[in-house]
């Protein structure tokens, strides 16, 4: 397990997400991550748009990762019939979990 505390253990965990971001394909995902700014894809109107986060959104991604000792690099928002869901794609403390996030990737599994 990573130490979200240590710095070395927290280069490792965001070279991870920048390896991640590749997998998308989207243009501006890393060079946004690369300036500190985690993205969202916005398609609650039909057609997906790539935006900043709000400061609600903002505060959600940063409690998440407190709590989770994780780093979010992408967000997801999908209108639902229950109301807005925001997904977040994130690399975990886990170190050994790493290769199965990816295996879910390719499957298209986010």
């Amino acid at each position: 397990m990573l130490d979200y505390k240590k710095t070395e253990d927290m280069e490792r965990m965001k070279a991870e997400a920048v390896k991640r971001l590749k997998w998308p394909k989207i243009p501006g995902l890393n060079e946004a991550f690369a300036k500190g700014i985690v993205m969202v894809s916005d398609g609650t109107n039909g057609d997906v748009k790539l935006r900043n986060l709000t400061i609600y959104e903002k505060y959600m991604v940063t409690n998440f990762e407190k709590i989770q000792h994780a780093i979010v690099y992408h967000t997801i928002l999908t209108e639902t019939k229950f109301g807005k869901m925001l997904s977040m794609l994130f690399v975990g403390k886990y170190e050994d979990e790493w290769f199965m996030d990816e295996e879910n990737f390719k499957k298209s599994y986010t």
